[in-house]
């Protein structure tokens, strides 16, 4: 897992995080220990730990889809490192042994009026504390993939955009583990067209545009 492990002191005298209310942080997954590493630098300069909002948002569903509460205290989730690995179980316990533990980050529920499951690979809604991918529905989902059906009708099912990203639900709480073998390999150059009043969404590789107007947001291969 890679970590934050340079910061230039520079400057660092005069720094004041006091202001800062959200630090919004939507790695896929979001490690914990970067949040406590970070928190633990930083407080002496006014940085607050439910400043961090650990989210979760992908351009096809355009950008958010699941938040926490703001200025909650980071929901973290630690549980048996084997049964996760080998049977997708995560159970929890109070162990704080990081070679029979793991822990996770919860990014919270969905918005407003739209969906978020986890599901097996039929489809199929999965009980609590099951690993599986996450699906999303709603007014957010996009239209589809321009110009490529296959793709869209691969991605979009019964109206459930399946993201390709693994997770699993507790409480009411995703939580974000990683990516199914196939993420990232359905037409990973297209164009894309999504449902959306105004966002901003990121542009593959270098660049971004924000759309203000339109209905549509496009995600161009560089």
């Amino acid at each position: 897992m890679a970590q934050l492990t340079l910061f230039d002191s520079g400057g660092i005298d005069t720094l004041d995080l006091s202001a800062w209310r959200t630090a919004y942080c939507g790695a896929e997954p979001v490690h914990p220990e970067t949040i406590r590493r970070f928190t633990e630098r930083f407080t002496c300069k006014g940085f607050k730990a439910n400043a961090f909002y650990p989210v979760y948002g992908l351009a096809e569903f355009t950008l958010a889809a699941s938040f926490p509460e703001p200025e909650a205290p980071t929901h973290l989730d630690r549980v048996e490192r084997k049964l996760f690995e080998t049977e997708g179980v995560a159970k929890p316990v109070t162990s704080d042994n990081s070679l029979e533990t793991v822990e996770w980050v919860s990014v919270g529920g969905g918005m407003p009026g739209h969906g978020v499951r986890v599901v097996d690979s039929e489809g199929n809604q999965k009980e609590e504390r099951l690993v599986g991918e996450i699906e999303l529905s709603g007014p957010s989902v996009m239209l589809g993939y321009y110009r490529d059906p296959e793709a869209t009708a691969e991605t979009i099912r019964d109206g459930w955009l399946r993201t390709g990203d693994l997770g699993y639900m507790a409480d009411g709480n995703l939580f974000v583990t990683g990516a199914t073998p196939k993420a990232g390999t359905t037409s990973p150059d297209a164009r894309m067209i999504c449902s959306s009043r105004a966002a901003t969404t990121s542009i593959r590789r270098t660049w971004s545009v924000r759309l203000h107007r339109s209905k549509a947001c496009a995600r161009v291969a560089a």
